[in-house]
């Protein structure tokens, strides 16, 4: 794979044919794939990355990114900032990374990953996988059924079309069905669910959730906490669960349950289905059956049983009853059904018919009548009752015919406070203040007027055109029939307009506002609102804070106001506005009007000709499905035309613009921008600025406008027209259309100094092939050119051509119109990118020295010469080939290439990004300053490396182990400071840091190195083992004491009781072992143990030499005792490497905690299980340690003592010695019994004296 790094500046990275990597690093990047499985780096600064056809991995690293996989099955990672993603087709998976990112899947099956920051997710066309992990984000699946997983934060989840599954996670989550049949999880915080079009599914889970089911059959459960459940339309299913909830049916026979808690269910009879209410006054406490009432419910009957009603009642009936709650009782017990153990209710207020409501397993002569308190029907005692004509009711209001007053007047509710009250106005236009407490208020009839004043308010309009005012604290607002105004006032309200052209007014507080039937108007106020315009043409306002507005149905107009607000169009012409702040507007169906205005907005036209504004601040404008306008406003703006033949233009501003499918046009404006066209016929113009503009597929036109601009036509027959300005033009040959220059050098007579890149056709490699083509004998690619352009020149058009692809004469051509190459001076090597000379510094066959004191190139070249250097390229930028030999490369400045070839080569790349090849032999490659790509070749080959590097062909196999020394990386100093920023404090070992970084390919401790087995696959992890630092473990024949004595280690079995400082006899869980050959010993001498003589940790410790490995820690003698690696100790009281170079084998030793054992008298560490060591063993140690004990791989232990660092232990070790001082303290073992046993004599090791 060939690597191209663009080092520090502003680069334009083109892919050959076929697989490579690009690294932008530096600076504000482009870089382009090609139709191969390509690896693209952003590095630090504002890249744009574009992977082509192919299976592709970006990653933009550091800043605002913009990555867009194209076609093939693509890797995205955005990293740090906040960065733009576009999987495009195929199953891509996209990963935002840090920061506030934008991730779109395209076409495919994606998985899209949001990370940390505020993400917006777009999953696209197909089932794609959206989590949105940290912060508050927004996820939209679009079509197909996806699957939506909040994570953390106040997140918003939009399922669009197809079956979709959405999970809130923790936070107050808003989620949305959307058409088809959903399923939405709401989690554990205070939520929203709406469930859209379709048959679905609503759990709201913990807290206190609004439900609502919307179109369709759905199936409602609140879960814990006090929940409003809305049915909608279709036969719906509402569980409340545990808590005080509110059920609502409106159209449709619904079944409502109300599970634990006092539940309130509403029905409104004529206007609603068939409602069945399977355990009214039981819950989940009792039943009917078994009289354990515990829960109080209740439900709004109100308005069929009332003292306006009474009268139709008692002539239907035959009856005289003088409280409307007496004909309810009698009623309901005439209507029990004892086979089917259910009441019926008929009545509508007129007469018996309409629809009918169901009390499963209620039987009022067997429970006991109803009271007001459960069905709002008075019964002569607590509810105020109008009168047919215009009434006052307030505090003062005398005309109730039992003498109830508002605010108790002497008259408490049972069950109610003394001021929580019960309003029936009746017919006629009643004006009903509800003053304090927490009030019912009914209009019924008439045009009415209702203030809920102090308190928990509920009001219902009733027929008429209304007017509701919930005032302070959390009310409930229910306009009815007619044209109503419904104002929320302070506090968390519920508006709902019902049929008419209502208009609702949220106020203060977070409120919800929901305008059902008619032509509407919703205005959201101050909060964090969510309006739904409903049926018929709505204009919906959110006002300040961060809104959700959901227009539903109509022609509908949106208007975000302050705040970083949600807007979703859905079907119809909407025009939507997000106003101030960070705004997230989707169109929805058909052709919509879409203005970002102030802040960095994110808008998306969905289906229909839409039209786009982007407005202020950095905004990503999507035309998505039709012939789309798209316009960026000011800021540095991202647009995507996606589907449809589009029209975009970016303004002002260092713009990128993307046509997408479809025929399109696409206007840079003012500003250095970039222009792709991708797939179809399109015109792309630069307009002001240098801009980069590439045509894509199909046949382009390209014009840059004024500026330095950078065209390309990609594939098919493109023509590009630079403009005024120094242009430069690319073309590759064999791999695109027949392009056409109309300017080149500023056209007939001009004199811009243009360029073109004709390198891929010209150059060392293809002059060969040329001459032989031409029967010539050319020294330079340069004065091959010329001769070809003259050749080829058509005296008739005026018009110079080149046809030579680099291998032959077929192919695509390239027309450079009105250039003369008889009368116009030659081409030259900054025009053209071609070489003037051979380009190559040779080498001989022997051992050379090459620096830039080389003299022997036979074509004169040298190393970082201005005079004989490669033209079109910086001065120092070098290619050296060495040749066969053991040769010494010193490539010196510049992005160079160097080649070892056979023998055993010493290659330097000096300062700048460079690329070695070793070849064969055992070479030693050494990068030097910048970041470097190295490729040892055949042979055991060392590598030298600096942060930034990428090693592209590590290998592990016998015979040709590689070797690339990271322990002034890796090592105890650095993993003490690594640990000690971290409260986890991850990992145990350097070897186990390295292997966690390397399993994510990236080495950070060394500065963003690479090891990789073919340039992009890391290697195996546990395939370093041997290349940087031991294993911590016993040696073998090492003796531990255990209860059947002094044991050697390799003997010892599962359960075996060990002595221990500080625990006393603790039984061994697990233990493996690891052996290192002969071979490797030779090869990596850090392997070899530590030996400790007997005796020199003093007090005749240890009893005989004790072998472990060198970063096994041993405790030392300093206040409580630290752990010091036995590495650490060398060179003090005889403890030194052993130079034996016979194979051995290591064993680990686990107990339930990291302990301090006894081996051969000393005391050393058990096996410390940290966080990452199982994630890090081979395979089969792996298994083996989760099967036998799994409770210790979720549990890790702290260590049983905290570990010195190196220096500071060095000079510690020194001191005890010069002063004589032991380097361990003696145990005192003393003669106990084991706890939980009775075995008198055994060792108890708790006692040992202090160190």
């Amino acid at each position: 794979m060939v690597s191209i790094n663009g080092g520090a500046g502003d680069d334009k990275l083109t892919a050959p044919a076929g697989s490579a990597t690009l690294s932008g690093e530096g600076g504000q990047d482009t870089l382009l794939g090609a139709g191969g499985g390509d690896v693209l780096y952003g590095g630090e600064g504002d890249d744009l990355l574009f992977g082509g056809e192919g299976a592709d991995t970006l990653s933009g690293d550091a800043g605002r990114d913009t990555l867009r996989g194209d076609g093939g099955n693509d890797v995205l990672y955005g990293g740090d900032g906040a960065d733009s993603l576009d999987g495009g087709a195929g199953a891509d998976s996209v990963y935002g990374g840090i920061g506030d990112d934008s991730l779109e899947g395209g076409s495919g099956n994606d998985l899209l990953h949001g990370g940390a920051g505020r993400d917006e997710i777009f999953g696209g066309a197909e089932n794609d996988f959206l989590y949105g992990d940290a912060d508050a984000d927004s996820l939209y699946g679009g079509a197909g059924n996806d699957y939506l997983s909040g994570g953390d934060g106040d997140d918003l989840l939009d399922g669009g079309e197809g079956k979709d599954s959405l999970f809130g996670g923790s936070g107050a989550n808003q989620l949305f069905g959307g058409a088809d049949n959903d399923a939405l999880y709401g989690g554990e915080g205070n939520e929203s669910l709406y469930g859209g079009a379709g048959n679905d599914v609503l759990d709201g889970g913990k807290g206190d959730d609004l439900l609502d089911g919307g179109q369709g059959n759905d199936t409602l459960s609140g879960g814990a906490g006090d929940d409003s459940l809305f049915g909608g339309g279709g036969n719906d299913r509402l569980l409340g669960g545990d808590g005080n909830d509110t059920l609502v049916a409106l159209a449709g026979d619904d079944t409502l349950t109300g599970g634990g808690g006092d539940d309130l269910f509403v029905w409104t009879g004529a206007e609603r289905g068939n409602v069945t209410i399977t355990d009214f006054r039981t819950g989940n406490s009792g039943s009917a059956q078994d009289g354990d009432d515990s829960n109080t419910d209740r439900i709004d009957l109100s308005d069929y049983f009332s003292h306006a009603t009474l009268p139709n009642y008692n002539a239907l009936n035959g009856t005289d009853f003088s409280s409307p709650l007496e004909a309810l009782n009698h009623h309901l017990t005439v209507n029990y059904r004892g086979s089917s153990d259910s009441t019926r209710l008929t009545f509508n207020g007129t007469d018996n018919s309409g629809p009918v409501l169901t009390f499963q397993g209620l039987k009022i002569s067997r429970d006991g009548p109803l009271s007001y308190e459960e069905s709002f029907v008075s019964d002569g005692d607590g509810v105020v009752t109008g009168s047919a004509g215009n009434d006052l009711i307030d505090a003062d209001y005398t005309g109730d015919p039992h003498g109830e007053r508002v605010d108790g007047g002497g008259n408490a509710s049972p069950g109610r406070g003394g001021q929580d009250d019960i309003v029936m106005a009746g017919a006629g236009d009643d004006r009903v203040s509800g003053g304090e407490g927490d009030d019912s208020l009914y209009g019924e009839a008439g045009n009415d007027t209702l203030e809920g004043g102090v308190g928990r308010d509920l009001l219902n309009g009733g027929a008429g055109d209304d007017l509701l005012s919930g005032g302070a604290d959390n009310d409930s607002l229910f306009g009815g029939d007619g044209a109503d105004q419904l104002y929320g006032g302070a506090g968390d309200d519920v508006l709902y307009g019902g049929e008419g052209d209502d208009s609702l007014e949220g106020g203060d507080g977070d409120d919800y506002l929901s305008g059902a039937d008619g032509g509407d108007t919703l205005d959201g106020g101050a909060g964090d609102d969510f309006l739904s315009g409903g049926a018929g043409d709505d204009v919906l306002s959110g006002g300040e804070g961060n809104d959700a507005l959901y227009a539903d149905e109509g022609d509908d107009r949106l208007y975000g106001g302050a705040g970083q607000d949600s807007l979703f169009g859905q079907d119809g012409n909407d025009t939507l506005k997000g106003g101030a702040g960070g705004d997230e507007i989707y169109g929805g169906g058909d052709a919509d009007l879409i203005l970002g205005e102030e802040g960095d907005d994110n808008l998306n036209g969905d289906e229909g000709d839409d039209t786009l504004y982007g407005g202020d601040g950095q905004d990503s404008v999507t035309g998505g499905a039709g012939d789309d306008q798209l316009f960026g406003g000011t800021g540095a703006d991202h647009l995507f035309g996606h589907l449809g033949d589009d029209t975009l233009s970016g303004d002002e501003g260092d713009d990128s613009l993307y046509g997408g499918l479809g025929q399109d046009e696409i206007f840079g404006g003012a500003g250095n921008d970039s222009l792709w066209g991708e797939e179809g016929d399109d015109r792309l113009s630069g307009d002001d600025g240098e801009d980069l503009l590439f045509g894509n597929d199909g046949a382009d036109s390209l014009f840059g406008g004024a500026g330095e601009d950078r065209l390309e036509g990609g594939a098919g027959d493109d023509v590009l027209t630079g403009g005024s300005g120094a242009d430069s033009f690319v073309w590759q040959g064999a791999d695109r259309g027949n392009d056409i220059i109309t300017d080149f050098r500023g056209g007939p007579g001009g004199t811009d100094a243009d360029s073109v890149d004709l390198s891929a056709l010209f150059n060392p490699d293809t002059l060969a092939t040329y001459n032989a083509l031409t029967n010539q004998a050319f020294l330079s690619p340069l004065d091959a050119l010329n001769h070809h352009v003259t050749a080829q020149f058509d005296p008739l058009s005026g018009d110079a051509r080149i046809t030579f692809n680099g291998t032959d004469f077929a192919g695509p051509v390239l027309t450079l119109q009105g250039f003369n190459p008889q009368s116009e001076p030659p081409l030259t090597s900054a025009e053209t990118f071609v070489l003037g000379q051979n380009g190559i510094v040779s080498g001989t066959d022997g051992d050379d020295l090459m620096d830039s004191s080389y003299l022997a190139d036979p074509e004169g070249d040298r190393i970082d010469d201005p005079e004989r250097d490669l033209p079109g390229r910086p001065l120092t930028n070098d290619r050296i080939e060495a040749g066969a030999g053991n040769d010494t490369l010193h490539a010196g400045a510049g992005n160079d290439t160097l080649f070892g070839d056979s023998g055993d080569d010493f290659l330097d790349g000096g300062t700048g990004n460079d690329l070695l090849y070793g070849g064969t032999g055992a070479d030693t490659l050494q990068g030097g300053e910048g970041a470097d790509t190295l490729y040892g070749g055949a042979g055991s080959d060392t590598f030298i490396v600096t942060a930034g590097d990428l090693v592209a062909d590590f290998q592990t196999s016998p015979g040709e182990s590689d070797f690339v020394d990271l322990s002034h990386y890796y090592n105890g100093d650095t993993l003490r400071s690594y640990n000690e920023a971290r409260a986890d404090a991850p990992h145990t070992t350097p070897l186990s840091w390295l292997r966690a970084e390397q399993a994510g390919g990236v080495l950070h401790a060394a500065g963003g190195l690479r090891i990789t087995s073919d340039g992009s696959t890391p290697v195996d992890p546990f395939l370093l083992n041997i290349t940087n630092t031991g294993v911590i473990c016993f040696a073998q024949g090492t003796r531990i004491r255990s209860l059947r004595g002094l044991i050697a280690v390799e003997e010892l079995r599962v359960g075996d009781l060990l002595a221990t400082r500080d625990a006393g006899w603790q039984p061994l869980r697990w233990t493996s072992s690891q052996g290192v050959s002969k071979r490797e010993l030779q090869d990596q001498p850090q392997l070899k143990p530590v030996r400790i003589p007997a005796g020199s940790l003093g007090g005749g410790m240890p009893g005989r030499d004790l072998y472990v490995t060198r970063q096994h820690r041993i405790l030392f003698s300093s206040g409580a005792g630290a752990l010091i690696p036995a590495k650490d100790f060398c060179g003090s009281a005889g403890i030194a490497e052993c130079h034996q170079q016979a194979a051995q084998r290591y064993y680990h030793l686990l107990l339930d905690r990291h302990h301090l054992i006894e081996a051969e008298g000393s005391w050393c560490e058990s096996l410390y299980l940290g966080p990452a060591l199982p994630r890090l063993m081979p395979l089969s140690e792996r298994r083996s340690l989760v099967t036998s004990c799994p409770d210790l791989v979720r549990t890790p232990a702290p260590l049983a003592r905290p570990e010195m660092r190196a220096h500071a232990a060095r000079r510690a070790i020194r001191q005890h010695v010069q002063m004589g001082l032991p380097l361990q303290g003696q145990p005192q073992l003393t003669s106990a019994a084991l706890p939980g046993q009775d075995a008198p004599g055994a060792l108890r090791t708790s006692a040992f004296a202090p160190l």
